[in-house]
């Protein structure tokens, strides 16, 4: 009897050790790996213009003090027209000397006949000012427009308005192949974000009409870019 159980133990134990004959594992699903893009142009808000007062005289002291003149002149004009100070920031300050070499002796070495400063700023304001603000620091006593740049405040709107953009191409893309192939998306198994792009105008083109109160200004766009990975699972 004993061995009667041991028997039929041991028959269990390999009838379930055993798989049964056909059962299989689930076929891995097909997939699609796509890539989806996306582009927006929106209309900048802000201006980021740089101004420079740039002096020259025969000493640093002297070049200094012209230079200190005029920047003030300029700093208050742009507080007295409703440019908060956090908004002027110093971008460069150099003190360059200027070389001179006689012409009529040969093998002299240059010689400093005086100094130039350059007190470079930048200045933040709504981007519709900015053919005010040029005017106005040039009339203070800004002799360089260096460069004027555009964009928006906040970002953060855009930049998710167009990783939606991204991931709608992405699974368009996705659906259309697999309609191809006869079959339907059944998950989304990842979406991985590639990065956001932001382009800026490099330079803004102005030009000085005689009739216009203000320096007119074409800013352009501001140009967002995204792409995304999409894996997707079809049945």
């Amino acid at each position: 009897m004993k061995l009667k159980k041991v028997f039929l133990f041991l028959v269990c134990a390999m009838f379930f050790a055993v798989p049964f004959a056909g059962a299989q594992e689930a076929p891995e699903p097909a997939t699609i790996s796509v890539q989806g893009t996306g582009k927006l142009e929106v209309v900048p808000d802000v201006a980021f213009i740089q101004l420079a007062v740039v002096t020259e005289a025969a000493t640093v002291s002297a070049a200094q003090q012209e230079n200190a003149v005029l920047a003030n002149q300029v700093y208050d004009r742009l507080i007295a027209a409703g440019i908060e100070k956090d908004y002027i920031k110093t971008s460069q300050y150099s003190v360059i000397p200027l070389y001179t070499q006689d012409d009529g002796k040969a093998n002299t070495l240059p010689v400093i006949r005086g100094y130039q400063i350059i007190n470079g700023f930048t200045v933040t304001v709504n981007s519709a000012r900015a053919g005010e603000i040029i005017d106005l620091a040039l009339q203070a006593g800004v002799n360089q427009v260096q460069a004027v740049r555009f964009g928006k405040l906040d970002e953060s709107g855009a930049k998710n308005a167009v990783l939606q953009m991204a991931v709608r191409d992405a699974l368009a893309k996705a659906e259309s192949m697999a309609a191809a192939l006869g079959k339907q998306i059944s998950r989304i198994r990842t979406v991985t974000e590639s990065g956001v792009y932001v382009q800026f105008p490099e330079l803004a083109r102005y030009s000085k009409s005689a009739d216009s109160a203000a320096t007119p200004i074409s800013p352009g766009y501001v140009q967002f870019n995204a792409n995304v990975q999409l894996v997707v699972e079809m049945h």
